[in-house]
């Protein structure tokens, strides 16, 4: 996959009218790539060298004294301006001050570059989070005052030790960040807590700190983007429980395909609270594809509403339940199979659209058709939804619609842990009684495979 470059040294510059991406990352056979990442600690800013001129990275031990390096000014200096807060404010009024700060300094551009072109953000945390539904939150809504969030790699190193990323998602799919996630993992339980090979004897230049020149201007417009991201953060509630009854293992007992039986437990979880079905994405990777990004699952099927209706009815056979169960795991398989081959519509539809706002064209009416928008069509799925893999990594997202939820779930041999997030302010909706839902409806999928 063609996004595998832009897992580092990846960057979305604001522009006024329009955004674009930057990647600086260079394989060997192209060239020279950046060598060094961003560290944000206290609203002050660092370049931190991490491989050598020779090519080889730091070692642990290394860059544990560099880190502690820049821990250790920042604890015992003052706080920073914290200019990576406007990475949080709306995008025009963004790029109109890095504009101006680059026209202020050529100090202030150098500096700018160093960061977009940098393998990626390392930000120091205060926040303690002791769980897996905590350190989400805080990593999404927790604070804007040491997050990058243009940059495709922001990795937050929480006082609690737990460590989390927040990832920019329009130069790369989840699926790319997935991985990194997992190979940091798996690592960690390899390796464990103690160095136990060798440091080198070399010079390791010491961390670079990044000073802006700014004014009243600046200051003010920093203060007003941390108002609009905590006006929108203080909104969302995000929980990530897991549900330990049962995992793949026994999913796979039934020759069932994991992800199809998850989407199938949330139109039932979603359909009994609600008493009505919901428009559903679910993300499906065109990996196969060398420049493959997504196409769009929509899993709320016939199938799977006539068997959430027959789980509802208690006049309807066991039997018959199961075989509606049966159809609606067997039409999720067959979507899922077409959107893989890129035979899914939403994408091409979104393609046209773009073409026409871009051209100047009048958008056909469909785009404006209320059964199109009701549908989930131009964003507005009420569940947005993703399979995070079969890795112990969760991840979570804000939901895509006022009313609706985002879901994100890792399907374990033992256990399926899944986040919920929902908006405070939306009556509709509660992160808390979706995933009391969810976790019974897990509970009854069983009891209707085991029934004889």
């Amino acid at each position: 996959m063609d996004q595998f470059h832009k897992m580092v040294s990846t960057h979305r510059i604001p522009g006024v009218t329009m955004d674009k991406i930057v990647s600086c990352f260079r394989t060997e056979a192209e060239g020279a790539a950046p060598t060094h990442i961003t560290v944000l600690c206290k609203g002050r800013v660092f370049k931190l060298e991490v491989i050598d001129p020779e090519g080889e990275p730091l070692t642990s031990p290394e860059l544990k004294r560099q880190l502690d390096n820049v821990k250790e000014q920042c604890d015992n200096g003052p706080e920073g301006p914290h200019i990576s807060t406007m990475t949080a404010e709306d995008r025009t009024k963004w790029a109109k001050i890095r504009e101006k700060m680059m026209a202020m300094d050529a100090v202030n551009a150098h500096n700018l570059a160093i960061i977009e072109q940098s393998m990626l953000v390392l930000a120091f945390d205060d926040a303690s989070p002791k769980n897996h539904g905590e350190n989400l939150y805080e990593t999404l809504a927790g604070s804007a005052h040491n997050r990058w969030f243009d940059h495709i790699s922001t990795m937050v190193a929480f006082k609690s030790g737990l460590l989390c990323a927040n990832y920019e998602h329009s130069s790369a799919e989840a699926l790319v960040h997935g991985y990194t996630g997992y190979f940091i993992s798996s690592q960690l339980q390899r390796n464990g807590p103690k160095w136990k090979g060798s440091v080198p004897d070399r010079l390791v230049p010491p961390p670079e700190e990044l000073v802006f020149t700014i004014d009243d201007e600046i200051r003010a417009a920093v203060v007003q983007a941390e108002k609009t991201f905590l006006n929108q953060a203080s909104d969302i509630e995000v929980i990530c429980p897991n549900f330990t009854d049962y995992g793949k293992k026994f999913i796979r007992s039934f020759k069932l395909h994991p992800d199809s039986y998850m989407q199938t437990v949330l139109q039932l979880a979603y359909f009994r609270i609600h008493g009505k079905p919901a428009p559903t994405y679910e993300t499906a990777t065109l990996r196969q594809y060398y420049h493959g990004r997504t196409e769009t699952v929509r899993s709320c099927t016939t199938e799977v509403v006539n068997w959430c209706k027959a789980m509802v009815d208690n006049t309807v056979p066991v039997e018959e339940q199961k075989e509606l169960m049966m159809a609606a795991f067997k039409k999720h398989i067959q979507l899922m199979e077409e959107a893989k081959c890129m035979l899914g519509f939403d994408r091409h539809l979104f393609g046209l659209q773009v073409l026409a706002m871009g051209a100047g064209i009048p958008l056909p009416s469909i785009f404006s058709d209320p059964v199109y928008t009701k549908s989930g069509g131009g964003g507005n799925f009420v569940l947005s939804t993703s399979l995070g893999g079969y890795t112990p990594c969760p991840g979570a997202a804000a939901p895509m619609v006022h009313h609706g939820h985002g879901i994100f779930y890792n399907i374990l041999p033992d256990r399926i842990t899944y986040s919920v997030s929902a908006w405070k302010s939306c009556k509709e909706t509660s992160a808390e009684e979706m995933s009391a839902s969810i976790q019974q409806s897990l509970r009854d999928m069983r009891k209707l495979l085991m029934a004889s």
